[in-house]
């Protein structure tokens, strides 16, 4: 796409530098002032979209003021040294943000969506441009350490951090696998990753057997049955049409689809062209040898993958901790980048095992966003640093599943507690709930339990709801310890839908689960939540 033919009116910038191909290249940016908009063809969908590619390059200039770490600070041996560029001081950053390449999603009606990447190029001479900006501002830059060893081990599968990276890896693998690229968008493939690891990790535990078997055993048939009962079973078809909807949002693009097409007309449409995406043997092919990710010794381009969200993870912390050290600011006026883009070689380089993390205002010449984050910062070093712990410290979700999960394992050992749980269950009336629940309190906080609004709710949506019992909490930490087992026989984070997909099959289940309020007794529920019997090999 010509650039020229794009942009009736443009500002020539000069050259930026990035990487093409892998190979660092001076290319031709404008800005573009005034656009050259077509009629859009008729038969093409308002739910179309396309997003720029956007590339960063972040060059300074003058001396920067450096904010001292507090002493004896454990994060000293994270950070090597912060550093505030700023106008006021006679510095500031040059910052160039520029697309070589648009990805464009083409919809149309009675025909498959299609993507489309377009790359600018200079009408004269072929060459690569881009579009862009380029603005002065003040900035932030973080030198971090970059860890001694791998951020996850190669080949183990023993911890959590691991399991969880597993499963995580394969869903960037697959939602950027050219390959697949030419056969599913965007939204095809996060489908792709979902159903295709809820069959194999459902196949392995209901067998039971290795992941390896598994993968092996889901192909043609075997597989399109798989696809289909995890659509139909784990994730209703409804969920299909939410995501997408939620995607059209995300994109700014949501739109009606179609006047006379309704909810259950479009989601059957969504889910016939997921479904089809598993007849063809290629997809299959490649799912199959992607997944391999999930046991094979990680790659170079896993640890890359891992190096770069271990980055990502501290600098959205920081980022967040400064929001939280100045929260009079916008949350819009800070920019986070963990790539500076390309420098020239006669510039400082970074010191050997450092990387740069960059907050950087998005207000021309400064806003003083970053001067007073400063300010604040050199008053109360110590308090950043607890802000910024505070934001890589357990969520509300995380916290839930902690103490929940201590609470049911401590039950079995602890008469007391137990004994205080089966009173909020039989409390007749607002007073003896109101009593029971703060003696249940008081003894969880005598515990070590943490008592916060979002652990209580969940206690009692989740274990004292009607119906409960001494029987569902022995049943639930049966599961939580299978759940667990599981976890490290595979050596994979299971999804928590596809283990209770599975669990729930059982008898065990049906009788624990007998007299909770809202549950389900009816046998053809039961029958038809059977995974293996009915996508194994020889199924009918």
């Amino acid at each position: 796409m010509p650039v020229e033919t794009t942009c009736r009116e443009f500002e020539e910038l000069g050259l930026f530098e990035c990487k093409i191909g892998g190979t660092v290249k001076s290319v031709r940016c404008i800005r573009p002032w005034q656009i050259q908009p077509e009629e859009v063809p008729s038969d093409v969908k308002v739910t179309s979209n396309a997003f720029l590619e956007w590339r960063t390059q972040l060059l300074p200039a003058g001396v920067p003021l450096e904010l001292s770490l507090p002493k004896e600070s454990r994060w000293a041996a994270v950070i090597d040294g912060m550093f505030l560029y700023s106008h006021n001081r006679g510095a500031h950053v040059t910052s160039r943000r520029f697309a070589t390449v648009s990805n464009a999603t083409i919809r149309r009606r009675n025909a498959e969506d299609r993507e489309v990447q377009f790359h600018f190029v200079s009408q004269t001479s072929g060459e690569p441009a881009a579009i862009g900006f380029e603005t002065h501002v003040d900035g932030l830059r973080l030198l971090v350490a970059v860890p001694q060893g791998p951020v996850v081990d190669r080949t183990s599968t023993s911890t959590g951090k691991v399991r969880s990276f597993r499963s995580a890896y394969l869903r960037h693998l697959i939602l950027n696998d050219d390959e697949l690229g030419k056969h599913a968008n965007k939204f095809q493939r996060e489908w792709l990753y979902q159903i295709y690891f809820s069959a194999l990790t459902a196949y392995a535990l209901g067998q039971p057997t290795s992941l390896e078997i598994a993968n092996r055993a889901l192909f043609g048939d075997v597989l399109d049955r798989a696809a289909k009962k995890v659509l139909d079973a784990i994730f209703e078809t409804s969920d299909v049409l939410a995501m997408e909807r939620e995607q059209e949002e995300a994109e700014g693009t949501e739109a009606p689809e179609e006047p006379s097409e309704d909810d259950n007309a479009r989601s059957g449409r969504l889910v016939a062209s997921i479904r089809a995406l598993f007849h063809e043997e290629v997809v299959g092919v490649r799912l199959r040898t992607l997944a391999e990710a999930l046991w094979a010794p990680l790659s170079d381009e896993a640890m890359v993958w891992a190096s770069e969200r271990d980055l990502s993870t501290v600098g959205s912390a920081v980022l967040a901790a400064c929001t939280e050290l100045y929260p009079e600011a916008v949350t819009s006026d800070l920019l986070l980048d963990i790539d500076p883009g390309y420098r020239a070689p006669d510039d400082t380089p970074i010191p050997p095992g450092v990387s740069e993390i960059w907050i950087t205002e998005a207000t021309l010449g400064g806003g003083g966003v970053l001067e007073e984050i400063a300010r604040r910062y050199v008053d109360d070093p110590r308090r950043f640093f607890r802000l910024l712990e505070s934001c890589l410290g357990p969520s509300d979700h995380e916290m839930v599943d902690s103490e929940l999960t201590r609470l049911l394992l401590s039950i079995p050992e602890d008469e007391e507690l137990a004994a205080t749980m089966e009173a909020v269950r039989a409390a007749e009336g607002h007073a003896a709930l109101s009593s029971a629940v703060s003696r249940l309190e008081d003894g969880m906080a005598a515990r070590g339990l943490a008592v916060s609004h979002a652990v209580m709710a969940a206690l009692h949506a989740r274990i004292l709801r009607p119906g409960s019992s001494a029987r569902t909490d022995h049943f639930l930490r049966s599961l939580i310890s299978q759940w667990q087992a599981e976890e490290v026989r595979l050596g994979v984070e299971l999804d928590s839908r596809v283990f209770a997909y599975v669990a729930s099959a059982s008898q065990e289940a049906s009788t624990a689960l007998a007299d909770l309020e809202g549950y389900s007794t009816d046998p053809a529920r039961s029958d038809s939540m059977r995974f293996t019997d009915s996508c194994g090999p020889g199924a009918e």
